[in-house]
């Protein structure tokens, strides 16, 4: 064999054995390319299937609490709204001072307890930001009160639904049911009237009584808890509060709100 021969053959060598090289690294490229796609895809399974565990999880927690929810809402608070009303009544017709006491402090527990639930449940039902038609609300209150036959009940609103804020709602509620409290308990009245005003002007809520009434310099200076429970909820909802009475000539409460834009 010549020397050129030699040259040839060992070059000839030389370029398989490169190219095997060559083919063998891009094969193990290749391979490690694909493995890598493979673990990628793995754990893209994995994770993917961990999220889906966890919304079947989360779908669960939220059904469970909206229906704890619901539940506070529709029975436990409708129940102790109507043991409220029976604490009402039976303290409107018992004449045992002492007793009237124990009934009064029940009845405030019983309200206490309400607001709770009711916060309670809005949480669960993630109420926190919707709106309450207070016009339903107060007439599902008046006829409430009206199936105690204790006084007549009116309401008059000028618009057949308000929607606002739930929070301030559920205060203009309290303010009603305390100053109905107040009228029942003390004012010896025959009739309640409540009228919504928002058509014309700003929000106004009136809650009027025709009974005994009272001296409001007196009151001014000596608040009951009902009264001061009644200012303090106006002032958490930065509403205006009118009260004016008289002896003989009844009662008159108005909660006027004006930042319609932030409570509407």
């Amino acid at each position: 064999m010549g020397e050129t021969e030699i040259i040839i053959f060992i070059a000839l060598v030389s370029l398989a054995i490169i190219a095997f090289v060559v083919m063998t690294i891009a094969l193990l490229l290749q391979y490690r390319k694909k493995k890598m796609a493979y673990e990628n895809e793995k754990k893209q399974t994995e994770a993917l299937h961990q999220t889906e565990l966890l919304n079947v999880k989360l779908e669960v927690q939220d059904e469970t609490m909206q229906h704890i929810g619901i539940e506070i809402h529709d029975s436990v608070a409708e129940k102790l709204t109507l043991a409220s009303l029976h604490l009402q009544h039976a303290e409107y017709e018992n004449k045992y001072p002492g007793l009237n006491e124990i009934l009064m402090l029940s009845s405030s527990l019983i309200n206490e307890s309400l607001d709770e639930l009711r916060l309670l449940s809005r949480r669960l039902l993630k109420q926190g930001d919707e709106q309450t038609d207070i016009v339903q609300s107060l007439q599902r209150e008046c006829n409430r009160v009206a199936q105690l036959k204790i006084c007549l009940v009116h309401f008059i609103s000028d618009c057949s639904s308000i929607m606002m804020d739930t929070k301030v709602a559920n205060t203009l509620l309290r303010i009603v049911q305390e100053s109905i409290q107040n009228s029942m308990k003390h004012a010896h009245c025959n009739n309640i009237s409540i009228t919504l005003a928002n058509r014309h002007g700003p929000f106004t809520l009136t809650i009027s009584d025709d009974g005994i009434g009272f001296d409001a310099v007196v009151a001014d200076q000596s608040q009951g808890f009902g009264l001061k429970s009644i200012k303090k909820r106006a002032g958490i909802i930065g509403a205006e509060l009118i009260q004016t009475s008289s002896p003989n000539n009844g009662t008159c409460t108005k909660v006027i709100l004006t930042q319609k834009n932030d409570l509407f």
